[in-house]
């Protein structure tokens, strides 16, 4: 009876620690259902405290805090970066993430972590209690290795079974063929060239949305971060949070997008620049593809600036790496391209590099330079990225702010006095394209405005509301 007592204590403690997994899954993955979370427990549970019978104790205490570690990691991850997740994209993102986390304490401290910290200690004890029955039943090892064989059955055989099928590895692997995502992912990939076709199909379409912009020597268009359709003309407190874009809204035209992109920030601006575009869900393009995959294959905003006798340029006021924009940017043939080391020392660092008032300085004086051409401007903001830091922000709309809310009201009003002192300073036959990279939760993430104006002409108007791919093949239209 002694012995059932505790075989039965080692099964309900393997089932522990799949519950555990489940926990932490869920915190990852929140449409997880009952029947993948019996795989996870089954699995992970009962693997990992089988092998725990035969390993010297140092080594369990490693692996323990090795758990800890990569949980923490996975989930810091998942505060910032969009699914699906993969070994290359993190390969390639740790530098972002790190960048990331530096700024933005509250991505560290979390309830989440809180939980992966304690269950990783939870799990120290429980294993230091009970390493002299799991060194005793070491004889029944035999029933783990059948959830073992399962595992590896899943990893190899069926794309379908089990928690593979629920979870974003399905999206990451099988669909998009990222190149070292687990081993699940170097099996089953096999479809990362039809997305790419898919999405130079929709670049090579018809526009649905007809649309004609007025004839200008100067063009901006403009990437906003993180502007949502529902901050024009909104008031707070009686204020306006976006006085100057109120006013262009009035003089030019707006229209309100339905934004559907995943990896929104990185991946509208690539679909902008390429005119093409997909809805299926993934990470980062420009991790996904290598330049030389893509830009042979289309034609690129500054390719088709340039055959209009353009001069073009690129300008982001962060690092080239960011998201792997570098690049891909110089692989479109834009001519001139800045990034923040081209302008760091020149201007005070902010939050995000440098500030978007500086960083339309910067435009405005490389445009200068080039005076008798007809100039086409790219431009991605970053003052209004989350968590909404301005610090060289000298007149913040509200002194104080009780509610994180306030914080993005007082950055977005700042990009709205930053493009207010670029559209002044402009020369007069300029025209603007302004669009949001992506919402913010509170005022909804996936609508975003696109709106026209021109200094020294009458817009034709856009449809009150488009889709996301109307709006890409509309910017298209300028050339």
């Amino acid at each position: 009876m002694k012995d059932n007592k505790k075989f039965i204590f080692i099964l309900l403690l393997a089932l522990l620690m799949g519950v555990e997994g489940v926990v932490a899954n869920k915190l990852y993955f929140p449409d997880l259902d009952i029947m993948s979370a019996g795989f996870f427990i089954l699995i992970f549970g009962m693997c990992f405290w089988g092998i725990l019978f035969f390993l010297p104790r140092i080594l369990v205490w490693l692996a323990l805090a090795f758990q800890i570690v990569l949980t923490s990691g996975l989930l810091l991850y998942h505060n910032y970066f969009v699914p699906p997740l993969s070994l290359s994209i993190i390969w390639f993102q740790h530098r972002e993430g790190a960048e990331f986390l530096s700024k933005v304490p509250g991505a560290v401290l979390n309830y989440k972590s809180l939980i992966v910290l304690l269950v990783g200690l939870g799990n120290f004890w429980l294993y230091n209690r009970c390493c002299p029955i799991l060194r005793e039943y070491r004889r029944f090892f035999w029933i783990f290795l059948i959830p073992l064989a399962l595992l590896i059955y899943a990893s190899f055989a069926s794309v379908s079974i089990l928690f593979f099928s629920q979870s974003y590895f399905n999206d990451a692997c099988r669909n998009f063929g990222y190149r070292s995502c687990w081993l699940y992912e170097a099996v089953i990939s096999k479809r990362s060239g039809e997305i790419l076709d898919e999405i130079v199909e929709l670049s090579e379409s018809e526009p649905q949305i007809e649309y004609s912009f007025p004839e200008s020597r100067h063009i901006y268009v403009i990437q906003t971060e993180s502007l949502t359709y529902n901050v024009i003309n909104k008031k707070v407190d009686g204020r306006e949070l976006t006085p100057f874009l109120n006013g262009l809204a009035a003089r030019g035209t707006l229209a309100e997008v339905n934004q559907k992109v995943h990896g929104a920030s990185a991946n509208t601006d690539f679909f902008v620049n390429s005119g093409g575009f997909t809805e299926k869900e993934f990470t980062i393009i420009y991790h996904m593809f290598k330049p030389q995959e893509v830009w042979p294959r289309m034609e690129s905003l500054s390719q088709k600036a340039k055959a209009k006798e353009y001069h073009t340029a690129f300008y982001h006021n962060f690092k080239s790496d960011f998201f792997n924009r570098g690049p891909h940017i110089k692989a479109q043939q834009y001519e001139d391209v800045y990034f923040y080391e081209d302008m760091k020392g020149k201007y005070p660092d902010d939050f995000w590099g440098i500030s978007d008032r500086d960083l339309f300085d910067f435009v405005l004086k490389q445009n200068r330079k080039h005076s008798d051409d007809k100039l086409f401007n790219f431009i991605i903001t970053l003052s209004s990225h989350s968590e909404y830091k301005v610090k060289n922000n000298p007149h913040p709309l509200f002194a104080k702010t009780p509610e994180r809310k306030y914080d993005y009201y007082n950055a977005v009003n700042f990009v709205d006095q930053s493009l207010r002192w670029l559209v002044e300073n402009s020369p007069d036959d300029s025209l603007f394209v302004i669009y949001g990279d992506h919402g913010v939760e509170e005022f909804g993430y996936r609508n975003i405005p696109l709106l026209v104006y021109s200094k020294s002409q009458k817009v034709n108007s856009l449809p009150q509301k488009m889709e996301m791919a109307d709006m890409i093949k509309t910017i298209h239209s300028l050339f």
